[in-house]
């Protein structure tokens, strides 16, 4: 079964370039005169595909929550890097907030109407990041630099969105009475975990691993220890919207609470002994919830019992938000999909459509009215009309390279179990080899779908005969850092490119290589080939375009395109088409084999990771690394 999702939002329309070729002529017949203008290319327009579907898990590591629990903040960070998002629904729909960065995050929060909101990033320069505010739920932000470049570890923010506390490792807690604008820090400097603070900033609390948990009742002035617990393994800590209840967790240990500003406490034995990860208190007071790596715990008494949550799966430094009746309950994890209950944890939804997917590889049919795109941790992706709606299929799995045949109908991708196929357009796929080629992200294929070539860096190359599957090591050629491959339309042809190395060319099929040096050795990011294999077009990141005519005898770099981080390249069957995309720029689109190129200002600047032209050369598909969306180029 396959699920129809999918619409594509218009961009703009790429008006036509005309390419002057200039000059006049006599005509051959009786009657001399000027030869007719030559007719423009007609010019490629681009849409923006929303897919909608199951996006993959991502990294989301903090997640906060407005009063009543509908509007939602969420980032993905630690080693992974990505946007902030927003949902105004209670998690059913999410918007990517790119005007904040693409970056690791560390911790988000947010005022009682969700209007404004503070998120730190985490790994964003040299000794740190920044703290990023927003006063309009995250539509735009500001880089608050008065704060300063730290290694923030966790922030909270008053019901007003006011006042702000943030805690840094090995740095004392920093606190703004104005939003963010100005900083000033507190008495004590530590390794900071975690920090909150009650609604209207009177009470801060603090924990330190190892230390003990700290309190500040005049604005983050002071900070004094509350030694009544002693030394121990704080992980998190939460305070209500009054300051008078708080509760603390210890890792391999309790959870505690005090109902008096933390004069005195109580050990919560009923809780369990476990490896807290986060805490949270409503702002009300009613309830408290726990979170461990495998569920969550509820309690509405004060502590006295608690009510486990299951449902929710394995969880990997999860974090937890409560709206403030503590009904709501928003969930994020770095090895799931955010989720979120309207029933104080006894039912979970996980929201599926919030994140990037990381886009793994696409194929054309010849004319393009079929697209096939697969995700790296996701599934396929399947267009039967050149972009306009899309078709969900296959399964849950890491997919890396994906071909197509002519018409559309043969599909061989291969993900992390090995070689597959699929004979109805992506909605099922079968495994024809188990092998070793289980997770190689370069595929080529010839025209008629029965010869392919797949690498991998660091391994041998394979090919096939049989369309996929029975393949072959290439061992003559060893296993080299292969970074990207071509074949010609009959297979005979095929480029290998080494990074930061020679180009490696066969003339029959594989059977034997030849190490280019007329192009140089150098770090090549994409290679393309014409049918015929004559035509080829290759890219270097920081460096030059380079066009061969000959079928890589001999090469040229496209100096007047200048040197840039080019990304991947592609060309029409004829070879007259050509589409290049710089990584953290635009695409590029050539009508004329290579010698003139336009600027597709209107897909605007992204993180390209795979542009491929259909032989006919009337559609692109360009994917982007990071990001939810594709864009799709008709002409």
């Amino acid at each position: 079964m396959r699920k129809e999702w999918g619409f594509c939002k218009k961009v703009s329309m790429v008006y036509a370039f005309f390419l002057v070729l200039g000059g006049c002529a006599v005509s051959k017949g009786t009657t001399g005169g000027t030869s007719p203008s030559p007719t423009p290319p007609t010019p490629f327009v681009w849409q923006e595909c929303e897919i909608e579907g199951e996006a993959s898990e991502n990294s989301w590591v903090s997640i906060a929550s407005s009063a009543d629990g509908m509007k939602l903040v969420a980032c993905i960070g630690e080693g992974s890097r990505g946007y902030l998002y927003t949902s105004s629904d209670g998690g059913v729909n999410w918007q990517e907030r790119k005007q904040g960065g693409f970056k690791s995050w560390k911790r988000v929060a947010s005022s009682a109407d969700g209007m404004k909101v503070v998120a730190l990033s985490y790994e964003e320069g040299d000794f740190g990041g920044y703290l990023y505010t927003s006063t309009d739920s995250g539509s735009t932000w500001t880089k608050q630099t008065g704060a300063g470049e730290r290694w923030w570890e966790a922030v909270d923010i008053s019901s007003d969105g006011t006042k702000i506390v943030a805690c840094v490792g090995d740095a004392p807690m920093y606190t703004s009475l104005d939003g963010g604008e100005s900083w000033y820090d507190g008495n004590v400097s530590a390794s900071w975990d975690d920090v909150a603070m009650a609604g209207d900033g009177s009470v801060m609390v603090g924990v330190i691993s190892g230390d003990y948990l700290y309190r500040s009742i005049n604005a983050g002035t002071n900070w004094v220890p509350l030694t009544t617990l002693g030394k121990k393994d704080w992980t998190a800590i939460d305070i209500s919207g009054d300051g008078n209840k708080i509760i603390a967790s210890v890792y391999n240990g309790s959870v505690w609470i005090s109902l008096d500003r933390g004069v005195s406490w109580t050990e919560c034995t009923t809780a369990g002994t476990r490896e807290w990860q986060d805490v949270c208190v409503s702002s009300d007071g009613s309830t408290f919830v726990a979170v461990d790596r495998s569920s969550v715990y509820v309690s509405t008494d004060n502590g006295a019992t608690w009510a486990t949550k299951t449902g929710t799966g394995s969880l990997t430094f999860p974090q937890v938000a409560l709206s403030s009746d503590g009904i709501r309950i928003a969930l994020s994890s770095m090895n799931r999909f955010l989720q979120t209950s309207s029933d104080q944890g006894n039912t979970w939804v996980e929201r599926k459509t919030a994140g990037p997917r990381w886009w793994g590889d696409v194929a054309l049919s010849s004319g393009g009215e079929y697209i096939v795109a697969v995700v790296d941790d996701g599934f396929v992706y399947t267009s039967p009309n050149r972009g306009t709606g899309w078709f969900e299929g296959g399964h849950r799995e890491t997919w890396k390279a994906v071909v197509s045949s002519d018409d559309g109908t043969r599909m061989v991708a291969i993900n992390s179990t090995g070689v597959l196929l699929s004979l109805d357009r992506g909605t099922n796929w079968t495994v024809i080899n188990s092998g070793a080629l289980g997770g190689f992200p370069l595929l080529s294929m010839s025209i008629d779908g029965k010869f392919l070539v797949a690498g991998f860096y660091g391994a041998p190359l394979y090919r096939s005969i049989d369309g996929g599957t029975n393949w072959t090591p290439l061992l003559d050629l060893g296993a080299e850092p292969w970074e990207a491959l071509a074949i010609s339309g009959n297979g005979t042809k095929i480029v290998a490119a080494v990074q930061n190395h020679y180009l490696r060319i066969s003339s029959d099929g594989g059977i034997t290589w030849k190490t280019n040096t007329s192009a140089g050795s150098r770090l090549w990011t994409s290679v393309a080939s014409s049918d015929n294999g004559q035509k080829l077009l290759a890219s270097v990141t920081n460096g030059y375009l380079y066009l061969s005519s000959d079928g890589g005898e001999n090469w040229t770099a496209l100096s007047s395109m200048g040197v840039k981080g080019w990304r991947s390249v592609s060309i029409s069957g004829d070879g007259q088409v050509m589409v290049a995309a710089v990584s953290g720029g635009p695409l590029y689109v050539s009508f004329d084999g290579g010698n003139t190129w336009q600027e597709q200002t209107s897909t605007g600047n992204h993180e390209w990771k795979r542009v491929i032209l259909s032989r006919d050369g009337k559609t692109v598909v360009a994917l982007m690394a990071n990001e939810r969306n594709l864009f799709v180029g008709r002409r």
